[in-house]
This record gives C-alpha cells, sequence and structure tokens, in this order.
C-alpha cells in the first residue's frame, strides 16, 4: 500500500470542498418566521413565512424575523416603523431580540417531540437592545408586538422593517 503524506490530502480536500469565503457566500439573510417556531443559534435553514398576522381589538399582532449572516455584523439596529391602514396607523410596542440560555441538564421524562439543539443553547428571554453585534454564522430572532387598540378600525395595516449596520468596514441597510 502506497502512503501519501498528509498534507498533500488536505490540500485536495481544500480544493474539490472550496477553503474560504467567496463573494457570492458573504450574504446578509433577513426572513420572517412563524412566531411559534423556535430559532437557534444555528438554525441556517428558515421555513420563511408571511409577515401578516389577524388580529382582533384589544390584542397584540406578533411577528419573529430571522436575522443571519455569513460574516460578522456590528452596531446592527431595528427600525420599525408604525403600521398604516390609509391614514390611521397601530403602535409598536415592542421591539426586542430573543436572546438564549443554556441548559446543561435534561428533564427525566422528556417529550417526544422536544427539540434539541446542538449547541445546547435554548431561545427564551426577549430583550430590549438598541444595538447588538451578531457573530458570523450565528442567528438572531427579532421579535416585534404591535398592539391593536379596542378602538382600531378594521383594515389591512402595513408596517417597514430597516435592519441597518456594519460588515466590516461596511455599512449595509436592508
Amino acid at each position: 500500500m502506497k502512503r501519501i503524506p498528509l498534507p498533500l490530502i488536505l490540500l485536495n480536500v481544500c480544493i474539490i470542498a472550496g477553503c474560504g469565503r467567496t463573494g457570492t457566500e458573504d450574504t446578509v439573510t433577513f426572513v420572517s418566521v412563524d412566531p411559534l417556531e423556535k430559532i437557534f443559534r444555528e438554525t441556517a435553514f428558515f421555513n420563511s413565512a408571511p409577515a401578516v398576522a389577524d388580529a382582533a381589538r384589544g390584542e397584540h399582532a406578533t411577528f419573529q424575523f430571522a436575522l443571519r449572516s455569513s460574516l460578522p455584523l456590528t452596531n446592527v439596529t431595528v427600525e420599525v416603523t408604525d403600521p398604516l391602514n390609509e391614514t390611521l396607523s397601530l403602535p409598536v410596542e415592542y421591539t426586542g431580540l430573543v436572546k438564549y440560555v443554556h441548559v446543561g441538564r435534561t428533564t427525566p421524562n422528556p417529550a417526544r417531540d422536544r427539540l434539541i439543539p446542538i449547541s445546547g443553547w435554548y431561545p427564551d428571554p426577549i430583550v430590549e437592545a438598541d444595538r447588538f453585534d451578531l457573530r458570523a454564522d450565528e442567528t438572531q430572532p427579532v421579535w416585534i408586538s404591535v398592539r391593536i387598540p379596542a378602538d382600531a378600525q378594521k383594515g389591512t395595516y402595513s408596517g417597514k422593517i430597516t435592519i441597518k449596520g456594519r460588515i466590516g468596514r461596511k455599512n449595509f441597510n436592508l
């Protein structure tokens, strides 16, 4: 049997798999996700859902979005306009980030359909943050809650979400 030096094998793997990043992989993803879906730090595929909610007067409409990038993001801000219906608007009551808690032990009788993240970090508290940073290849869920006043007029309301920040030395705006 002929021996092949290890460095040569690693070089071949890099050529076949493509070492390093290309310009097409350096992307920022921001998608709407069902608010009942748990988004883990390592989640890379999203079942995108339309950012639409049906709510009655006196209720809250909630939305969840997933932000992910192949490069680190810094100074990220989330700006949300109040949803408008021609001339009337609904107040955005809360915009927050879903943070994670580490769970190091299991329950004695876990459910059969439980979700287990690879990292051991589970999404839990929703906290307010003016600015935040996001590490490469991690996902940050963004939570938005719109209050529907008791005297709101029925109809379709539309709002706008703007994500701003920096990728390296360049600014980005979604």
